[in-house]
């Protein structure tokens, strides 16, 4: 059985999932279509014909990446796109003190190869999601762009 919370927690999750999308029937038929398949595997529904092709195009929405699971839902492994790597160090407390792009470009090398530049931009998004805090830092008596946790 479902509780009010737990149902509260489904839905927040099918509008972060939508949340990028323009608003539309299209919209509106994914958010359905993702709560859909949300419920039934919460509930453990057997799968029916109208609500099959319902989880077949969530499926498909998320492997376009429109699914937006939190970095705590991710496994390790799982973890694929820049932002998401980015929120790992974070969670093992690399923000703790402040950070450049470049000390974040440095990190990230072993694990995730890309331009810095590509870094840098996703540090300014995440900051501008609350996901990062900004912050300044002190490098031979000149102040960098920095980012913290």
């Amino acid at each position: 059985m479902l509780t009010e919370k737990k149902l509260k927690e489904l839905r927040s999750i099918a509008q972060n999932s939508v949340e990028d999308m323009p608003d539309g029937d299209f919209k509106l038929k994914a958010f359905e279509v993702i709560l859909t398949h949300l419920l039934a595997s919460e509930s453990h529904i057997p799968e029916t014909k109208a609500n099959k092709g319902a989880i077949k195009k969530e499926e498909t929405i998320s492997r376009k990446g429109k699914d937006k699971k939190t970095t705590k839902q991710l496994e390790s492994s799982e973890r694929n796109t820049l932002p998401e790597h980015i929120l790992s160090l974070r969670e093992a407390k690399f923000f703790s003190q402040p950070r450049t792009s470049d000390e974040v470009h440095k990190e990230l090398q072993p694990t995730y190869a890309c331009e810095d530049n590509r870094v840098a931009m996703a540090l300014l998004r995440l900051a501008n999601k609350k996901q990062l805090r900004k912050a300044t830092k002190v490098i031979n008596d000149r102040e960098y762009k920095a980012y913290a946790w």
